[in-house]
C-alpha cells in the first residue's frame, strides 16, 4: 500500500546457511527512508540462504529462500507487513485503532503507511485491510 515509498524505521535482515536458521552467516541493518529503501550484502558466496527480515513493527518475516550463482540478484521486492503497533505478533483492528488516534497531526511517520508525508484516517484503513496479515506469507525465492 505504499506505492514503493518506504515505511519508516530500521530494518534487519539476518542471512543463514541453514533451513532451520541456526546457523547465521551475516546480519545486515537498513534504515529505511525516502533515499534509502533496500538491503545490500557483498559478496555473497555461491550457496542457498535462509533470510528473516524483521523491524520494531512489523511482522517477522522468515520464509525467504535466496539462490545465489555466478550473477548478481537486484531488483528483488520483498513484501514486508510493517503494521503491528501493539506488538502483539498479528496485524489486527487494534493496530488500525493506534493508526488512527495518531491520524491527527501526530507527525510520527511510523504511521504514514500510504507514503503521503502525513498520517491521516487512509493509513488506518491500509493497517485494516492488512488484519490478516498473519497469513499473508506464502513463502518467497529469489534466485
Amino acid at each position: 500500500g505504499t506505492d514503493n515509498v518506504p515505511v519508516y524505521g530500521e530494518y534487519t535482515m539476518d542471512v543463514y546457511k541453514n533451513a532451520e536458521m541456526t546457523d547465521l552467516y551475516t546480519s545486515v541493518k537498513s534504515v529505511q527512508t525516502d533515499d534509502s529503501n533496500s538491503f545490500t550484502i557483498d559478496a555473497l558466496p555461491t550457496g542457498t540462504y535462509y533470510v528473516s527480515i524483521s523491524s520494531e513493527y512489523s511482522l517477522t518475516r522468515s520464509d525467504i529462500v535466496i539462490a545465489v550463482t555466478d550473477s548478481d540478484i537486484s531488483g528483488s521486492v520483498i513484501p514486508i507487513a510493517a503494521c503491528d503497533f501493539n506488538k502483539s505478533g498479528t496485524v489486527t483492528a487494534a493496530d488500525a485503532v493506534l493508526v488512527y488516534q495518531n491520524s491527527a497531526g501526530s507527525g510520527d511517520m511510523r504511521f504514514d503507511l500510504n507514503g503521503s508525508d502525513t498520517v491521516t484516517a487512509a493509513d488506518a484503513i491500509v493497517v485494516y485491510t492488512l488484519s490478516a496479515a498473519s497469513n499473508l506469507y506464502n513463502g518467497l525465492r529469489i534466485e
